[in-house]
């Protein structure tokens, strides 16, 4: 199994497409994609639908892990509904302030 993984990608209403060609590179070589933290900059839903519109053409699963400023604006639970576009399965230790997004696509 080859497993891509990446972290503080902070990603933000600026990023359009700036790293959709990456993510094609890492599906083409690898079998799973790792998020590690710090995926959006603030925190916001805005900057989380712009991340997930960049990973939406995947056909690898994605497994995320939420870190601090995912929950920087407070509104962590609106960036994990998120989750549906495209479909991703939530879960959270809120103990920790922490949480995981899996992206359950590919075939």
């Amino acid at each position: 199994m080859r497993i891509a993984a990446l972290a503080d990608l902070h990603c933000n209403n600026a990023s359009h497409e700036i790293m959709r060609p990456l993510f094609e590179q890492i599906a083409q070589s690898a079998d799973v994609l790792l998020l590690c933290g710090d995926l959006i900059d603030y925190g916001l839903p805005e900057e989380a639908m712009v991340l997930a519109k960049q990973i939406s053409s995947l056909k690898i699963p994605v497994l995320a892990v939420l870190g601090n400023h995912e929950f920087e604006s407070g509104k962590q639970d609106e960036v994990k509904r998120l989750r549906r576009r495209p479909p991703v399965a939530v879960r959270s230790d809120e103990r920790r302030g922490s949480g995981a997004l899996d992206c359950c696509r590919g075939e």
